[in-house]
């Protein structure tokens, strides 16, 4: 379990999604954020989750802001949900 979070209790995390700059506009994270949620429904996880400084672009696929955590550096990051997804 990665540790490097203060809200252990909120897991699995989606981390390090990146799309190189000349690929964005593409849709790629959308296909990528879909695809982790549906790896997560078939190993039995109901929601996953990720921290991010970003604004704005992790609505638009769904996901929601419930809360903000600490990285261990004390650097505070926004936490959001999204439900997995049922092939």
């Amino acid at each position: 379990m990665w540790k490097r979070f203060s809200r252990q209790d909120l897991w699995p995390y989606l981390s390090n999604l990146y799309v190189e700059e000349e690929e964005r506009g593409n849709q790629l994270g959308a296909v990528l954020l879909n695809h982790a949620r549906r790896e997560a429904h078939k190993l039995g996880f109901q929601n996953l989750y990720l921290c991010t400084d970003h604004e704005n672009f992790y609505e638009k696929y769904g996901w929601t802001h419930i809360t903000n955590g600490y990285h261990t550096w004390n650097r505070e990051s926004k936490i959001y949900v999204a439900e997995t997804i049922l092939e």
